[in-house]
């Protein structure tokens, strides 16, 4: 019990130390989430339900342009609709065989149905978690299974219910959680665990809040020999808070939570977004609409000026009133609009640079995909290129922060379920690599299959006067790396056993076919040839024939005569000589 209750004080120390740690963290994410995102905005003072969020806004130009960067990243690297990644072995001659290539696709197909809606809500969360990520810098995923339903339960958690660790290597492999949960939730949850305070009090009011933390951490028990509930690789630890008790102890395969982080302060643990950088535009923007506000209203009903307080007893500015005494005797206004002397045109102007400022600091144009009219198709594919390069770093750290090691959790999921079918003996034990077919991740490709085109095109023109030319390019290599820079899917393309088992198929059909065109004119030739030698057989007897008749015998044939007979007969024969 004094162990139990050891870990529990050391990691309630933990979270507390932690959060401390973050605070200057929170007061940038609390301005941040004042203006970019209103509904993560906890971190400094705890929100009323249904209180209203949206109070500093005076522009949503930032709010639109945050939301505008999610959905694209959402559509162009984990569409739904499209196979957004792929499995390969490091050995290609094994990726291009065709048991280990069909293997790999089946496997990559059951893997996408795995984040589809009918067992997790994945693609549901990914929008808010791309969201944070952008405004905040960093971003919490957990990824858990649902035992007993045959679901798993993906989550974006919020930023201001978590606290992350790096370990030597840089990795985020600790996080803390502190989460909220009504009585009669956490008696379904722990029942038999919970305190016997929390349960009396759940007893009389179910509805209250009773707080828990979750520490995810490494297990320094783990055993690869001893696998167990409590020697797994990493353990889970459920504190109730306020006593200290825990309430749950269990254990992971995989590391369940994914932190990604658009880019990192050496030395600092969390991440960096793009709202920070935004922040500057994003608050003048803010303080201008508000000005431009002000400014409008003063135009539209503008402040009054008169020679005297007691002159005018009431200005009666509503449509269709009077005002007594605004006019003197001699017909002279006593009551006049006061100009402000302002230039709304300038502002509305320097609004729109601030609001350009913004989109382009989230990617705009990007994400939308636009060009000016009159750009060529080469010139906008080299600027999508261009602009893709500078996020690169950004993209790569996505990749290897949230999605890499959350499909590497998804097989293991799948497969300790036996959801996925045997590897082939060729790759049993063989590492898998992930590579990414998604749209964002083509157009990053895009470059190496557009440098394969304009090389044929540039040689096709020599190879019409010189064919030999084309000897100089592996055409078999040059297809596959076109089919993996377009992101062709595996099933498109054969594999090289095949290619080669077709080719030799072909070329025996063909050898098969000339020796059958070759025997049918052997056997055409012999043909004449025989017709050719029974007729010169009766050529020659006819010879002999007038040649034994006696000499002036009438209705005989001469010697002339016979020997035309005999040129007439071997006259066009083939393959015969002449002087036969």
């Amino acid at each position: 019990m004094s162990n139990t209750l050891t870990d529990a004080q050391r990691i309630v120390h933990h979270w507390e130390r932690l959060k401390a740690e973050r605070g200057t963290f929170e007061a940038l994410w609390q301005e941040l989430a004042d203006y970019l995102r209103p509904l993560r905005a906890e971190f400094t003072a705890r929100r009323s339900t249904g209180e209203k969020r949206y109070g500093k806004i005076f522009d949503s130009t930032p709010l639109l342009a945050a939301d505008n960067f999610a959905g694209g990243i959402y559509g162009m690297m984990t569409n739904p609709a499209n196979r957004w990644f792929s499995l390969r072995v490091a050995d290609d001659e094994l990726n291009d065989f065709d048991p280990v290539r069909d293997w790999l696709y089946d496997v990559e197909s059951r893997l996408l149905h795995s984040f589809g809606p009918q067992i997790s809500r994945f693609y549901n969360v990914l929008p808010g978690l791309y969201a944070d990520l952008a405004v905040f810098g960093t971003a919490i995923f957990y990824s858990e299974e649902a035992e007993g339903l045959r679901r798993i339960s993906d989550s974006a958690r919020p930023l201001a219910e978590c606290v992350i660790s790096e370990n030597a290597y840089g990795e985020v492999d600790m996080v803390y959680r502190r989460f909220t949960l009504e009585n009669r939730a956490a008696l379904q949850l722990f029942r038999e665990t919970l305190s016997e305070s929390a349960r009396r009090h759940a007893e009389k009011d179910p509805f209250a809040k009773i707080c828990f933390i979750h520490c995810v951490e490494p297990n320094e028990s783990y055993d690869d020999e001893k696998l167990g509930a409590h020697t797994l690789p990493y353990r889970s630890i459920y504190i109730e808070e306020e006593t200290r008790t825990e309430v749950s102890r269990k254990g992971y395969y995989e590391f369940p939570y994914q932190v990604p982080r658009w880019s990192q302060a050496a030395g600092e643990v969390y991440g960096r977004g793009l709202g920070e950088a935004a922040l500057a535009d994003i608050k003048t923007l803010n303080q201008q609409s508000r000005t431009a506000l002000v400014s409008a209203q003063k135009a539209a009903d503008p402040p009054l000026a008169a020679p005297d307080e007691g002159v005018i007893r009431v200005a009666r500015t509503f449509p269709g009133g009077i005002t007594y005494g605004a006019i003197d005797g001699n017909g002279r206004l006593l009551l006049q609009p006061l100009p402000s002397g302002g230039n709304p045109g300038l502002t509305l102007e320097m609004m729109d640079q601030r609001r350009q400022a913004i989109r382009e600091a989230f990617y705009f144009s990007l994400m939308q995909m636009v060009g000016a009219p009159d750009m060529t198709a080469t010139e906008w594919l080299g600027r999508q290129e261009e602009k893709l390069r500078l996020m690169g770093p950004n993209l790569g750290r996505i990749q290897s922060e949230f999605l890499s090691p959350l499909i590497k959790r998804r097989f293991g999921i799948l497969s300790r379920a036996g959801q996925l079918p045997p590897a082939p003996p060729e790759i049993q034990g063989a590492m898998l690599n992930v590579e990414y077919v998604s749209p964002l991740a083509r157009a990053q490709m895009a470059s190496e299959a557009q440098s394969i085109v304009r090389l044929y095109q540039s040689v096709m023109p020599i190879a019409q006067a010189d064919p030999s030319v084309l000897d100089n390019i592996d055409h078999d290599e040059a297809v596959q790396t076109l089919g993996r820079g377009w992101a062709v899917p595996a099933k498109l393309l054969r594999g090289r056993d095949k290619v080669e088992g077709m080719r030799q198929q072909r070329q025996q059909m063909q050898a098969m076919q000339a020796g059958l065109e070759i025997g049918q004119q052997g056997a055409e030739i012999a043909r004449k040839a025989a017709a050719a030698g029974k007729d010169a057989a009766n050529a020659q007897q006819t010879v002999d024939q007038t040649s034994e008749a006696p000499a002036g015998r009438g209705g005989g044939l001469d010697i002339g005569t016979a020997i035309n007979s005999l040129r007439q007969a071997l006259r066009g024969q083939p393959g015969l000589n002449r002087s036969t």
